[in-house]
């Protein structure tokens, strides 16, 4: 082989290198933009999520440790508490602590012997007047006139609307008993509707009162297997906004 074709294969070679480090060199600085571009989401998404997580925090403190050192006077709303499924856990937590700060209570359940036991309790340990309504909230609509009849004359500062039901176990909807799809949303609906209607006029009329209605985790996330359940909760924060902008 010839100088002259040595010395061109060279050229070649050496523009091919230096095409190579061309492109090598663009890809870098278009590599460097685009890590530049990434870090800002990145900055962007931890910031969010940094802001997020603070507010958590701060309403967790606001909640469970600020609440605990100012005492609510919670009488400014009424001398009565109503409470439904105030026999037993959350719902019985709820009327002593209301009990505690000085409301006498309003007990619905359908268990007798519960709703004695637990007006006996309040009133020997916070020394206030209780009164028991025996109902069962599954029966559906017929159940709610008594129920009105017998809070006429109670000025009601605080409605808990606190009774609740699921499955037994968790199901397919097809193999859930039509029992207890009724039983479901006349407990968790139509109790939280009927008895919102039944003391919220006097509140509206007093322009001062609290509804608390219970609500779930499952009414913002679809439940597999629990889908009545899921759904029948969802009403409950429908109810809750409604209430609130009736008393504002």
């Amino acid at each position: 082989m010839s100088s002259a074709s040595t010395t061109y294969y060279d050229r070649l070679k050496m523009a091919a290198v230096d095409q190579g480090l061309f492109l090598l060199q663009d890809v870098i600085v278009r590599f460097k933009r685009m890590e530049s571009i990434l870090a800002f989401v990145g900055l962007f998404y931890a910031g969010k999520t940094a802001a997020a997580v603070s507010v958590r925090v701060i309403e967790g403190v606001r909640v469970f440790v600020l609440s605990q050192l100012r005492w609510h006077d919670f009488t400014r709303y009424g001398q009565w508490a109503v409470v439904t499924g105030g026999t037993d856990g959350i719902g019985k937590q709820y009327a002593r602590q209301l009990a505690k700060r000085g409301l006498n209570i309003i007990l619905i359940s359908r268990d007798m012997e519960k709703l004695r036991a637990t007006a006996q309790e309040l009133e020997f340990d916070f020394r206030v007047r209780t009164q028991i309504i025996q109902a069962d909230l599954s029966e559906g609509r017929h159940i709610y006139p008594e129920i009105a009849k017998q809070l006429e004359g109670k000025e009601i500062g605080i409605l808990i609307n606190n009774a609740g039901v699921m499955y037994d176990s968790p199901s397919l909807f097809l193999n859930v008993p039509e029992k207890k799809l009724i039983e479901s949303v006349n407990i968790n609906m139509m109790a939280v509707m009927m008895m919102t209607y039944i003391v919220l006029p006097q509140m509206v009329e007093r322009k001062k009162g609290l509804i608390v209605n219970m609500s779930s985790i499952s009414s913002f996330y679809p439940l597999p297997l629990m889908a009545v359940y899921s759904a029948s909760k969802v009403c409950n924060v429908v109810v809750s906004i409604s209430d609130q902008m009736c008393l504002l």
